[in-house]
């Protein structure tokens, strides 16, 4: 055997050392909730109780980054105010009332309930319908709290928001923005039970950098680090609002688990659904990849609307939090599609 043969050889077993190396390396995982196996049963009066509870067993930031429950017909929440387990408030006459109809809003990644506050109190005024704004896991908390959610965690949420939702309304409206879109569809496309329509809001089947997709290799995150020179991620809030709603600085790891739900819609098949679906975008959104967002909205069966907001120039689209006059329009343009399912 030639040297130059036994040259190439060794590199050879070298190169699948390394592949072998690089293959085996940390990356997150995704584990969905057992179907089959309730997270929340129970009445109106165990949401107020369950909701009660995650809001006063963490640290929050503001009350805007509480779990809300608003009553249909109620000029005001009925949570996040703190509410004594079993006394006062818990009375029969004000725990909201099982309605023809709920809805349920999942925030975006960073965000908290009312990221896009007034937009859903004005849709579900319009329905007569009971609201609940869910806080994902880590969301909204002092300190480094998301830095350690995961994505199983807000599947877990998504699917207890759900089940809280099946006991405020007989049929749910399952809205998300835009994490808080991929989840929604993810967990319906799974077990759609109870639930009538979905609402899809800048929805995120892809970010619009491609280096996100660096996150879920493995070694990703030691990559990431090598790249940017750090595992935090920071960015300034341009006002106070958002300063209170949003997390500004957390671990890559976190990014991470927002690209594996991504990459878990990208696998998903569409084509095998069913339910009415809503999806409102802003043509300036330069935090998701819009046109491979419709791609996936394309595949879907069943009735469906994809349509942009007027006016909008961010990837949120509406609210209070980013001083936006939209949220009347925001919420006649869901309003008016959801009437068109008889809703």
């Amino acid at each position: 055997m030639s040297v130059l043969l036994k040259i190439l050889m060794f590199l050879f077993v070298v190169l699948v050392f390394l592949a072998g190396v690089f293959a085996l390396g940390p990356r997150p995982a995704l584990d969905y909730p057992t179907l089959g196996a309730p997270l929340f049963v129970g009445t109106p009066a165990n949401v107020v109780e369950q909701l009660n509870l995650q809001n006063q067993s963490v640290e929050l930031r503001d009350q805007g980054c509480a779990a809300r429950l608003k009553a249909a017909g109620a000029a005001e929440a009925f949570l996040p105010r703190p509410v004594p387990l079993g006394t006062g408030p818990l009375s029969l006459e004000n725990v909201p009332q099982q309605t023809p109809i709920s809805v349920v809003y999942l925030h975006g990644f960073s965000a908290c309930p009312q990221d896009l506050h007034p937009t859903l109190d004005l849709v579900a005024d319009s329905l007569k319908a009971n609201l609940l704004q869910f806080r994902l896991t880590g969301h909204g908390v002092v300190g480094d709290g998301l830095s350690l959610a995961t994505a199983t965690d807000w599947l877990r949420d998504t699917r207890r928001a759900i089940e809280m939702g099946r006991a405020l309304g007989k049929e749910v409206v399952l809205a998300g923005m835009p994490t808080g879109a991929t989840l929604a569809l993810l967990s319906a496309l799974r077990d759609s039970e109870g639930v009538a329509a979905v609402v899809a809001l800048s929805p995120n089947f892809a970010m619009a950098n491609p280096s996100a997709r660096i996150l879920t290799l493995p070694w990703g995150l030691r990559v990431a680090e090598w790249i940017t020179g750090s595992r935090r991620h920071k960015w300034e809030a341009e006002s106070d609002i958002r300063r209170r709603l949003w997390t500004t600085e957390y671990d890559l790891a976190v990014a991470a688990e927002v690209q594996l739900l991504v990459e878990e819609a990208q696998k998903a098949d569409w084509k095998s659904w069913g339910l009415p679906v809503l999806s409102v975008v802003s043509e300036k959104d330069t935090v998701v990849d819009l046109e491979r967002a419709r791609v996936h909205f394309d595949e879907m069966e069943g009735p469906k609307k994809w349509t942009t907001l007027p006016g909008s120039v961010r990837h949120e689209l509406a609210g209070n939090a980013i001083e936006s006059h939209l949220s009347p329009s925001l919420a006649e343009v869901i309003v008016d599609f959801l009437r068109e399912q008889g809703l």
